[in-house]
């Protein structure tokens, strides 16, 4: 099974939204859990993931929500 629902985060409310949708819809997904105060969310790898630098990040095959 190919998974294609990614979410970056955790520790804090916000975080635990998309992450409590995906477990009530029983979606499979990937969770990388960064934290927003860690330098997790300022590396290169992110920023061109998400230019503002924010969790919670949802991303689903080209489709990237951020908050």
């Amino acid at each position: 099974m190919h998974i294609n629902l990614e979410i970056w985060g955790a520790g804090t409310a916000r975080t635990l939204r998309p992450i409590w949708m995906a477990e009530e819809l029983n979606l499979k997904y990937i969770l990388h859990p960064i934290g927003p105060r860690t330098g997790e969310t300022q590396t290169v790898k992110y920023k061109k993931l998400n230019t503002k630098q924010k969790i919670p990040t949802l991303k689903h095959k080209s489709f990237v929500l951020s908050e």
